[in-house]
């Protein structure tokens, strides 16, 4: 955090000094530059708008897209910028890095000249650069510690109060868009297909509406849209953002494509006007002082900082009482055993990071992991390099996000093994996990012996231990659930470590069928202990809560396939 600010004092420093005094003329020249090379047609104004930023005459289609809340497709939107990011990512994916950043300043830099150098645009350009940055040096910003950091550096270039309200509605948006929110997924199970669809539009949905009500206090100084508006920029949006947006910058450099680019315009205006007829007029503006907005926004971003730290204080429940939000609340620990057949992957998730054990198998549900881990931080944690460990290694790297390695497997590895784990950087913030090797790698008999066992989020993860190594833990604490080792084999989960840990429940993702495990001989001493045993081969995929340490519940989705059982608790043992 220390070296956070220092890095903001210091751009603010060089922007108030040299880059603000040198720059003044530029956007000015630079957006007289892309309104001239607009292209003839009759939807020229529009154009200008959503290119080069200029602002729409008063007309019949400015009353339209201000009363379906759409105008700020218009300028320079978020979503212009995500489009670019996008496009820039995929045509420098493979290029070194410094290749990367210059492509990607050159073309942001240009589009934010070009857009005049709004604060909406200057803001998104400094989140992108201090996201760069991050990554580059290894920082671990997170997002809302760029979008703060975006904002106080368009401070700089804000001369007058529009300006600072264009700011206040680009930053109010941007910190919503990096709010924790709690996210549930869908309970009950459908085809694969609609679940996306489903899935797809309750998240739109609820984005907009998040939106919806933290623009308020923001809004009241303009016009506050009508709640149908949340609906619009569902449908409107991305038709407007990411499809008239490129057709329409294709539209300046390929002339002979402008018929083209006009007729869908035509189109879009007639299902914009369709939508401004059945949409009543917005509230009247409230008088509020200029500086309320930046204010309101400035505190949003404090909040969330303060929230992804887990420091709830005032500042936080006076601006969910501001913006009429419910109550946020940090979501509660959940570890998840996903079906792999016989294989080892679980995962704990808990608040903005999804924590792994192990990646490997011979299947995976990978909708049920992007839909839990997608979007969050992913850190992984391997105990050996047995196949059914790390299997599912390369493709998780390319589906999860912000993937980093947490700890390297115990033992020795072939070339190929330790060329997947080794792509994955290493993460920047130690794990607060307890290991337990009971003996040196190189001294180790067999690659089961020498896993590396993790206690974790109240449960045990061994890896491949067996008895001999399970004799030797001197970390072990008491846990609430264990994973069993080696998938239940006869060789492991002995008295020693149940009288240990003292576990109230079992795990086994194996696959008793076809290899025999869980063994009987252990079966019988989970037995004698009263501890319950659930299987991912009859279970599936298995997510208990963790609401204390003291107690934990299946959650509904984890049904026993051929008995309808609402869940386990301590006291009612499955």
């Amino acid at each position: 955090m220390l070296v956070f600010l220092v890095f903001s004092l210091i751009v603010i420093s060089v922007t108030h000094s040299l880059v603000l005094p040198f720059s003044a003329g530029s956007p000015t020249s630079v957006h007289s530059f892309c309104i001239q090379s607009c292209p003839l047609s009759e939807h020229a104004e529009l154009y200008r708008a959503i290119v080069c930023g200029s602002s729409l005459p008063h007309s019949s289609i400015r009353s339209n897209f201000v009363q379906t809340g759409l105008i700020h497709l218009l300028v320079v939107s978020g979503q212009h910028y995500c489009f670019l990011e996008s496009l820039v990512e995929s045509v420098t994916r493979r290029w070194p890095a410094f290749a990367k950043w210059s492509v990607g300043l050159l073309v942001l830099g240009t589009f934010t000249l070009a857009s005049g150098a709004s604060p909406p645009a200057v803001r998104a350009a400094a989140a992108w650069s201090a996201r760069r940055v991050s990554d580059q040096f290894k920082l671990s910003w997170s997002r809302p510690q760029t979008v703060a950091c975006s904002v106080a550096l368009t401070l700089a270039f804000c001369n007058d109060m529009t300006d600072l309200l264009s700011l206040a509605l680009s930053g109010t948006a941007a910190a919503t868009l990096a709010f924790p929110w709690v996210v549930r997924t869908p309970a009950k199970r459908m085809r694969r297909t609609f679940t996306k669809l489903l899935a797809r539009l309750r998240e739109g949905f609820l984005l907009q509406a998040r939106l919806y009500l933290m623009l308020i206090p923001a809004l009241c100084a303009i016009a506050i849209p009508h709640p149908l508006s949340i609906l619009w920029n569902m449908l409107a949006g991305p038709l407007i953002g990411q499809l008239l947006f490129p057709m329409s910058l294709v539209g300046f450099f390929v002339p002979i494509l402008v018929k083209w680019v006009d007729l869908a315009w035509h189109y879009a205006l007639g299902f914009v006007a369709a939508l401004s007829s059945i949409t009543p007029r917005s509230p009247s503006p409230i008088a509020m002082p200029t500086f309320f907005g930046i204010g309101y926004a400035l505190l949003l971003i404090g909040s969330t900082i303060a929230l992804e730290r887990r420091r709830r204080s005032s500042l936080l429940a006076f601006t969910l009482l501001v913006t009429g939000a419910a109550a946020a609340q940090s979501e509660p620990r959940e570890l998840v055993v996903w079906n792999v057949g016989q294989g080892s992957w679980a995962t704990v998730i808990e608040g903005d990071r999804c924590t792994h054990f192990d990646m490997g198998g011979e299947f995976a549900p990978w909708g049920k992991i992007r839909a839990s881990c997608e979007g969050r931080k992913n850190s992984v944690l391997f105990s050996h390099w047995d196949w059914d460990h790390v299997s599912f290694t390369p493709k998780a790297a390319r589906t999860l996000d912000n993937m980093c390695l947490a700890a390297r497997p115990g033992g020795t590895a072939t070339r190929i093994r330790e060329k997947i784990i080794s792509s994955i950087a290493e993460c920047a913030v130690a794990l607060p996990i307890v290991e337990n090797t009971p003996v040196q790698t190189a001294r180790a008999a067999s690659s089961n012996a020498s896993s590396r066992v993790f206690t974790f989020g109240g449960a045990i993860f061994p890896g491949d231990a067996t008895k001999t190594e399970e004799s030797r833990f001197r970390k072990l604490r008491a846990a609430r659930i264990l994973i069993l080792p080696h998938h239940g084999s006869r060789t492991s989960t002995s008295d020693s470590l149940l009288t240990k840990t003292k576990p109230r429940m079992a795990i086994a993702s194996s696959r008793k069928e076809k290899y025999g495990h869980p063994h009987p001989t252990v079966i019988a001493r989970l037995k004698e202990r009263g501890v319950s045993l659930l299987r991912t081969e009859e279970w599936g995929s298995i997510r208990i809560q963790m609401k204390k340490p003291e107690r934990f519940e299946l959650r509904p989705f984890v049904k026993r396939r051929d008995e309808k059982i609402r869940g386990c608790t301590v006291d009612t043992p499955c």
